[in-house]
């Protein structure tokens, strides 16, 4: 039983896996989902699926990294996952469907310049995870920037963009890499962060 201050005790509550699984297959999910929607045409239906469900999957590793990071009370990595989570949700919504989502896409490609620059500024993963994270972020804000200030359509192949995404994917894998290691030795410095939990 689990206690609780104000009611006394309430009945312990189970859940299907534990949240780092959860957090884990989200990251997995946003990588391959992002990763195979781009071998598709802009704008096909399969790319608009992969992409959705890459959306799917950053919204539930993103909020999840932020329930546990404000627990382990490091404010600025849980501001820029939450961050994350909102902009997988925005993009889930307006920009695979409808005229006009390449634009969506490089608007929001601007704010994860903040997120992925608050993540990277706390050490809690590897430093070239951390690193992949900042650099990532600083090639969005570009590719965003350059749309948005431009006269040209969006370009969504544009070298930043894939730049911007192939370091996202290696930050990510840092990612899953110290959630792995903090559930399997509590004694290293990232099991560290999950005893603050």
């Amino acid at each position: 039983m689990a206690t609780n201050a104000t009611r006394g005790t309430v009945p312990a509550v189970e859940t299907v896996g534990t949240p780092t699984l959860w957090i884990i297959g989200g990251l997995a999910i946003a990588i391959l989902g992002g990763m195979l929607g781009s071998f598709f045409d802009p704008g096909d239906d399969m790319q608009s699926i992969l992409y959705s469900l890459a959306a799917v999957g950053g919204t539930v590793a993103g909020l999840l990294l932020l329930i546990r990071h404000t627990r382990a009370r490091l404010d600025l990595s849980a501001a820029g996952f939450g961050a994350l989570g909102v902009i997988s949700i925005a993009g889930s919504v307006f920009s695979f469907t409808g005229p006009g989502y390449e634009a969506v896409s490089a608007y929001l490609a601007v704010l994860h310049w903040p997120a992925m620059w608050l993540i990277a500024a706390q050490n809690w993963a590897p430093i070239w995870s951390r690193g992949a994270a900042a650099f990532a972020g600083l090639m969005f804000a570009l590719w965003g920037y350059s749309t948005v200030l431009g006269d040209e359509l969006p370009d969504t192949n544009s070298p930043m963009a894939i730049v911007g995404w192939i370091g996202f994917t290696v930050a990510a894998i840092g990612w899953v890499l110290t959630l792995r290691e903090e559930g399997e030795d509590a004694g290293t410095p990232a099991g560290a962060t999950t005893a603050r939990l």
